[in-house]
């Protein structure tokens, strides 16, 4: 079976939180993926989705 590697790199601010920018991308990545994975799998791929934050 293939993979394809998503990573989604957040910046976090000194409380903690996810920038709201940042979030936007992530509902919207969360999403896409939703709607692909079922689709891709039929066809041999699986999606791998990690998550990486960063804080400022």
């Amino acid at each position: 079976m293939e993979i394809i590697k998503i990573t989604w790199q957040r910046f976090v601010n000194g409380d903690g939180e996810v920038i709201d920018r940042c979030n936007k991308t992530y509902l919207n990545l969360e999403k896409a993926i939703f709607k692909l994975e079922p689709v891709l799998l039929n066809f041999g791929v699986k999606l791998c989705f990690e998550k990486k934050k960063f804080t400022l």
